[in-house]
């Protein structure tokens, strides 16, 4: 009931941009009228309403790499009906999202008065190649935060002489659930790959759009060791694995390795191609570094 609420924690993947790129409201986006469905109470699609459970709802994203969310969708009321404009397509995936929650928590498929609780975090540096980020360092747009591990008077170049920051990754263990943390915005694919029960691509839909400019070449993909596959296996089981994402840091985006391109002004120029996120990402040699640590961490087991 809601005086037995204290919070809500709700991990979803998706950027909060449905208000578009045109809004000037200081807004929550879709996060809001999801908490406030969650506190509070909505309508679903039958037309009858699921109470709140009251307390806090916290928001954490996932892994939101690859512009998960809004592009190239179209939301609607749930008898279909046309949005208006894209306000209303926040306010509706918003609530929307947050019956689907409260439906949830009708019958809970665990409960637990106690568990066992564990914590560790790994700190290192990760080189920073991107152009972009060097200009932006370099006129304070991210505050006091310093680069390291080179020598700023003598110039950094593609080569040599190439900057670090250092960032985090950390893993909670919460009885039967594992969360990860992630410092940046992680591709999907680097989570769960493109095969198995736990990636989704639409019936008749291909995996790489065979119209797409400079595309990724599948045959590169590794069939194995992505980040499920390093849960621990109880928490893979009940699927009870968090990615929690933009968490610890805000390094940009995480591109596999096999879909990395450049163009030949790096950062500065976006890739032939759907290759955004790499002009948004600090390099390709910082993907494997985090991803090698965070192998580690997660394999550490509580004594």
């Amino acid at each position: 009931g809601t005086t037995d609420t204290i919070a809500t924690f709700i991990n979803y993947a998706a950027h909060p941009e449905y208000e578009g790129s045109r809004n000037t409201i200081m807004s929550s986006d879709f996060a809001g009228w999801m908490r406030n469905v969650v506190e509070d109470g909505g309508i679903g699609p039958d037309g009858t309403m699921l109470a709140g459970v009251g307390g806090i709802s916290v928001f954490v994203n996932g892994a939101v790499g690859v512009q998960i969310g809004p592009n190239y969708i179209h939301p609607a009321e749930w008898d279909g009906t046309a949005l208006a404009d894209e306000r209303a397509e926040a306010r509706t995936v918003g609530e929307q999202l947050g019956w689907h929650i409260l439906n949830a928590l009708v019958s809970p498929t665990e409960t637990h008065d106690g568990f066992p609780l564990a914590f560790r975090r790994a700190r290192f540096p990760i080189l920073v190649q991107n152009t972009n980020y060097h200009i932006a360092f370099g006129q304070m747009l991210f505050g006091p935060r310093a680069l390291i591990d080179y020598d700023p008077s003598r110039p950094i170049r593609r080569d040599s002489n190439i900057p670090s920051i250092e960032t985090e990754v950390a893993v909670f263990d919460m009885g039967p659930i594992q969360m990860l943390t992630m410092p940046g915005e992680l591709d999907p694919l680097l989570f769960v790959g493109i095969t198995g029960d736990r990636a989704f691509t639409p019936a008749g839909t291909p995996v790489i759009n065979p119209a797409q400019v400079n595309p990724a070449d599948l045959a590169t993909f590794p069939t194995s060791g992505y980040l499920v596959d390093h849960f621990r296996a109880d928490a893979r089981d009940s699927d009870n694995m968090w990615l929690l994402g933009l968490t610890n840091d805000f390094t940009g985006y995480f591109v596999p390795p096999w879909d990395y391109e450049l163009a030949s002004t790096p950062y500065l120029v976006e890739a032939e191609g759907d290759h955004y996120e790499e002009t948004n990402s600090v390099g390709p040699l910082a993907w494997p570094r985090i991803e090698r640590l965070t192998h580690e961490l997660m394999a550490w087991t509580p004594p």
